[in-house]
């Protein structure tokens, strides 16, 4: 057996267990990154939901603030004597 041969003997399996750590990492990393995504997703979804809420909550104020305002022209009106406006 020649020395090239013997190095290959050595050095083969060596290379042969780390390929096959190495795809096991890679496909560990592949599941991990899909999780990643899958939560990304849900994130997303879960922001555009508080957006939609926000906005909502945000016209609710809009139409209780113009009914307000309404109340105290009434009110003022009343005040001074008049019909409002």
């Amino acid at each position: 057996m020649t020395l090239s041969d013997e190095m290959l003997a050595h050095e083969l399996p060596k290379i042969l267990a780390d390929m096959i750590g190495l795809h096991s990492d890679l496909r560990d990393l592949g599941a991990r990154l899909a999780s990643a995504e899958n939560t990304l997703l849900e994130l997303r979804s879960n922001l555009s939901h508080q957006r939609a809420s926000r906005l909502r909550l945000a016209e609710r104020a809009d139409r209780i603030d113009a009914r307000i305002i309404r109340i105290e022209e009434v009110l003022d009106a009343d005040e001074q004597g008049r019909r409002p406006g």
